[in-house]
């Protein structure tokens, strides 16, 4: 976003080609940047719901160990699919 733009060297050829890329150009960037903002967008929705969820279920993991038998806890702990 910083560097060069990619239509520097036609820019630097012609000025009127130049001045008919301007538009094409700025496009160009609108679109990157909104390509980048929506997947930062995504990225922080998935991971913070990810997160929240997993911080959520703890109550539901205690009120499981609670009821659960603590033989039938032996046997999921040694790898035993009831």
């Amino acid at each position: 976003m910083n560097g060069v733009s990619p239509y520097a060297a036609y820019k630097s050829a012609d000025p009127q080609l130049g001045r008919m890329l301007q538009p094409i150009e700025n496009l160009t960037h609108l679109i990157a940047m909104a390509l980048y903002g929506a997947m930062i967008a995504v990225a922080l929705f998935a991971q913070g719901g990810l997160a929240l969820f997993y911080f959520t279920r703890g109550k539901h993991i205690d009120a499981y160990l609670a009821r659960t038998p603590a033989w039938i806890l032996a046997m999921q702990r040694g790898g035993i699919v009831l």
